[in-house]
């Protein structure tokens, strides 16, 4: 869902704009670090813990060289690139004002530990399967929550610290919770979307106490899509979150941001519904047509007050 958010960032208000920018540079710096299979898991490992010490303020040794190697290995011009201006991403978190710090920190301290979890995961103690899965509901809702759902968290807490709580209709934690499950339901869009991507790679987010329960298994993957139902209710839920979260809050920019992610995951997730295994090895996406169309609808939201 990298796209949805790309468009919402271009659309926040100013206030607002520098500092998930910056939070969304520094999480996309790691999450390269985190996928780039041509380098060793422990290499990455170390890494990762390393820039979030640095996002933290410890001291953690020089980073810039060994980004630079990395970024080597990548074919992702983009990605090479962001990898490679890390020093400078620091220097601008370095002159962010020290309340938005606190907040930038901490949700990168969550990303952090569920990449670094997921290495350890699929990568350094797996199995020996041919395909390693999540334990069970906890883990699958925590590998959500580290990796999106605290952004959710997030991006309620810097709403507040640069415009103030009156930009939310309501009770804030409320909003807050609800911007958890938004986040966990854009995560589990991209699990559902990429399992025959990931199965293919050994991993398997779809927790195996379930696929017990179910009488599946990764060695027969149409039956585990067709039986994974309970998991797209799952995600329908939390992404129906996300349409509520946008309503609470004041102001055309806000409302817009925030529903557009929402609607675009509504729309990925109808296309999944309808989808045997075949289509989803074809891969699921919306279209640009479909992402314009859908724009509009968000900016009539927006305008409607929600």
């Amino acid at each position: 869902m990298s796209r949805s958010f790309y468009l919402s960032i271009r659309f926040l208000p100013g206030p607002v704009r520098r500092p998930v920018s910056l939070a969304y540079l520094l999480a996309r710096a790691t999450d390269t670090v985190a996928d780039v299979a041509s380098t060793d898991a422990a290499v990455r490992l170390n890494v990762l813990e390393r820039m979030g010490q640095a996002v933290a303020g410890r001291t953690c040794g020089a980073l810039a060289g060994e980004l630079a190697a990395i970024a080597d290995g990548i074919d992702h011009e983009g990605e090479a690139a962001l990898l490679r201006q890390w020093d400078a991403l620091l220097a601008a978190y370095a002159a962010s004002p020290a309340e938005e710090q606190v907040i930038i920190q901490r949700v990168i301290e969550e990303i952090v530990s569920g990449q670094s979890g997921d290495i350890q995961t699929f990568e350094m103690n797996a199995s020996g399967c041919d395909v390693t899965s999540l334990a069970d509901a906890a883990a699958l809702e925590r590998y959500t929550y580290q990796v999106a759902g605290c952004v959710g968290r997030f991006w309620t807490e810097i709403l507040v610290e640069c415009v103030g709580a009156k930009c939310i209709r309501g009770d804030v934690s409320q909003q807050v919770a609800l911007g958890v499950e938004f986040g966990q339901g854009l995560q589990m869009i991209n699990i559902l979307r990429d399992l025959p991507e990931d199965l293919a790679n050994g991993r398997c987010y779809l927790p195996a106490d379930w696929q017990r329960d179910a009488g599946v298994s990764p060695d027969d993957p149409a039956a585990m899509w067709a039986a994974a139902e309970p998991w797209r209710r799952q995600c329908r839920r939390w992404v129906n979150s996300g349409i509520e979260y946008a309503a609470a809050l004041r102001g055309v920019r806000l409302r817009f941001t925030a529903v557009l992610p929402a609607l675009l995951a509504q729309e990925t997730l109808e296309k999944l519904e309808q989808a045997d295994w075949s289509a989803l090895e074809a891969r699921v996406k919306v279209s640009r047509r479909d992402v314009r169309r859908l724009m509009g609808r968000a900016l009539g939201f927006a305008l409607s007050g929600g």
